[in-house]
């Protein structure tokens, strides 16, 4: 994932250093900035939760989507960046794994 093209898309300039103030920053930028949508389901558009797709959807085309597109996208950010998700929900750190805590 292009973290950084995703956080243009967000509007975030922010600092990028893992941190729960990153996390929460990053998460009311989405919030704000990616509207849910579901046009793909009445228009029979079949719906793709793969990883690249959601990026493609929501990052490069801009557009929005519904609940498991826009949490998966959120989601894989933070896999890719896991530190920030880890300092925030106590998980075991490391970078680019897991997440989690537990």
């Amino acid at each position: 994932m292009d973290v950084d093209r995703y956080r243009r898309r967000l509007g975030d300039d922010g600092p990028a250093a893992p941190s729960v103030e990153t996390l929460t920053r990053l998460q009311r930028a989405h919030l704000r900035r990616v509207p849910f949508e579901n046009l793909d389901i009445p228009l029979g558009r079949p719906i793709v939760l793969a990883p690249d797709a959601l990026f493609e959807k929501i990052v490069e085309r801009r557009r929005g989507g519904f609940c498991y597109e826009l949490n998966g996208l959120f989601a894989g950010c933070l896999l890719y960046t896991s530190d920030a998700a880890d300092e925030c929900c106590g998980g075991g750190g490391g970078g680019g794994g897991g997440g989690g805590g537990g």
